[in-house]
């Protein structure tokens, strides 16, 4: 009995002993599988961690490339608005000039740029700080590169030149004509013709008219259907097309002249000097001399040369006469007859003047809102900048040189001037 019992202990302790050494395992499998879910658990988040720094560092790469994508394409975009206004576009002075530009670039939109789906890529720009001094402009610009929530900017300053030509390339034609040229009925041109149009039949030659020179039309346009030309007349030169400054500035007449009421001319009358007149008539064999001293300037509000009338200018300068509403040229007039074509420019505001009978006429007209019409044999040597023109039977315009030494045209020429380097500056101030 005594050895029965203790055998049953014996199985007892023994069975404890295996019951406390599987716990001891369970335990320290448990404490082992913690470890090994908190390792894994922070290597996760290492992992994501770097992934997050990786893909925000790549934002902020690609925000800066997108900023600065968006900064050249704006000073790109802006100076080929620059070069379009120097090829198209006249101006009184730089402030004109200045203000087309900036109401050109302002309206410019952003390049659109494309990246991952699930991110916002935007571009923005900001244009400020618009400083003009003695004839130029700085402008700033400020783009900013938008990539998810990672934003970046850079700046940029712009700087463009004005300046003034003393020589307008409209006057380097026989004719320019802002709308149109006819040649008809035996009408002839000695020199270059321009019209900056590429419509149809904008000019017309006719009737055994003649051009002697060059026909330039408008960029891109057809000669074949810009320029009409009849089989019974004569082009000894190329038709071409060329850019063409056509927009023709408006008269801008001097102010502070000395007032001096009317002027009627019934035979031989003399004026020294320049001044303001209401009106300027000269009758039938009517000769008004003007004295010249250098640069004169006359204003009237009209001019009116009846049949035989002599307009002859004596001295050293040019005559400058700015006529606002009526300029009348009748029969065997002779303007500046025996001087030279650089002596005399007419400026007329108005729309219509008429050239009749046997007009000799020697100097430059310019009238960019008139038709200008040449009539039975007027001989005309100089050069007409208008509207329209119209040469017209056995008329004949012969061109000569406009610019006198030592004088600037009174129709400027303004463009904007630089090399690239100076008028468009690439190099970033940095991020804002």
């Amino acid at each position: 009995m005594l050895d029965r019992i203790k055998h049953i202990f014996w199985w007892l302790n023994r069975l404890n002993g295996l019951n406390a050494s599987d716990g001891s395992v369970l335990i320290l499998t448990l404490i082992t599988l913690m470890v090994v879910v908190s390792l894994g658990v922070s290597l996760t988040c290492i992992t994501v961690s770097n992934y997050h720094m990786d893909q925000n560092e790549l934002d902020y790469q690609a925000a800066y490339y997108v900023a600065e994508g968006a900064l050249r394409h704006q000073l790109e975009y802006m100076r080929l608005i620059m070069e379009e206004l120097y090829a198209s576009g006249t101006y009184d002075d730089a402030s004109s000039f200045f203000d087309t530009f900036v109401a050109e670039v302002s309206s410019v939109r952003p390049p659109v740029f494309k990246g991952d789906s699930s991110k916002r890529v935007d571009a923005n720009i900001m244009l400020s700080d618009f400083t003009i001094r003695d004839g130029s402009m700085s402008i700033t610009v400020q783009a900013t590169g938008t990539v998810g929530k990672i934003s970046r900017s850079l700046k940029s300053t712009v700087g463009i030149g004005w300046a003034a030509s003393s020589v307008n390339p409209v006057f380097s034609y026989a004719i320019f004509a802002s709308e149109g040229i006819e040649i008809n009925n035996y009408g002839q041109v000695y020199g270059d013709i321009a019209v900056n149009s590429v419509l149809e039949k904008v000019i017309k030659i006719k009737n055994h008219s003649k051009i002697n020179g060059n026909i330039y039309i408008g960029l891109g346009g057809d000669p074949g259907k810009v320029v009409d030309i009849e089989e019974k007349t004569e082009v000894t030169g190329q038709i071409t097309e060329k850019i063409i400054n056509g927009k023709l500035s408006q008269v801008v007449p001097p102010s502070g002249l000395e007032y001096r009421g009317d002027l009627t001319v019934n035979n031989t009358h003399s004026i020294n000097g320049g001044g303001r007149y209401n009106k300027i008539e000269i009758k039938n064999h009517g000769k008004l001399v003007v004295n010249l001293d250098g640069d004169t300037v006359i204003r009237t509000g009209s001019l009116s040369f009846s049949n035989h009338a002599t307009l002859e200018l004596r001295g050293s300068g040019r005559l400058c006469i700015y006529v606002d509403d009526i300029l009348d040229v009748k029969n065997h007039a002779a303007i500046n007859k025996n001087g030279q074509a650089d002596e005399l420019i007419l400026l007329f505001s108005g729309e219509k003047m008429m050239v009749f009978n046997h007009v000799e006429f020697k100097g430059v007209l310019y009238a960019p809102n008139a038709d200008v019409q040449l009539e039975n044999h007027a001989d005309f040597a100089g050069s007409i900048v208008a509207k329209k023109t119209i040469i017209y039977n056995h008329a004949k315009l012969f061109y000569k040189n406009a610019i006198k030494d030592g004088y600037t045209m009174p129709v400027q020429y303004h463009k904007s001037v630089g090399t690239d380097e100076e008028l468009f500056k690439f190099e970033f101030d940095g991020e804002v």
